[in-house]
């Protein structure tokens, strides 16, 4: 996991394969994009626009991916990200990794936590769980950009 804010991409994506860079630099050209899903390299990299709202942790899910990192960065709003350093034994609750690259989790235990201000961003390698689009104080709007990554 990597944290930052889009202020000092230039510096942070050093630290992140080259793919990173195209999806950001597709981002940062398209602000305005509607919700939707974009291809920026073929199956490689796409940039997926969300205005998922905030929930609050009661309803929390972790996930995970196998095949694709997540670039999360937020938008619009203030969001919390749910995260855990470590990976959890047993199998997931739902299992899409086959058909859609995610998996759903159980609640975890040592989970750390996130808040997010527009412009923020976070990126998940796969087997990494998080649990993303949390409220901070109360459930409310927001916009955020994913940045899928095949790894």
């Amino acid at each position: 996991m990597q944290t930052g804010t889009l202020a000092n991409w230039d510096i942070d994506k050093t630290r992140l394969p080259e793919a990173f860079d195209l999806g950001v630099a597709w981002l940062l050209a398209h602000l305005d994009a509607a919700p939707g899903r974009y291809e920026v390299d073929g199956g490689r990299v796409y940039v997926a626009i969300e205005e998922p709202g905030t929930k609050s942790p009661a309803e929390r899910r972790f996930e995970s991916h196998a095949r694709y990192a997540d670039l999360q960065v937020l938008l619009q709003g203030a969001e919390r990200q749910d995260y855990c350093t470590h990976y959890p034994e047993g199998a997931p609750e739902e299992d899409w990794l086959a058909e859609r690259d995610v998996a759903f989790w159980p609640p975890q235990p040592a989970v750390q936590t996130l808040v997010m201000a527009p412009m923020d961003y976070a990126v998940y390698y796969p087997r990494e769980l998080h649990a993303p689009n949390l409220a901070v104080d109360r459930p409310g709007p927001t916009r955020k950009a994913v940045v899928k990554v095949r790894l």
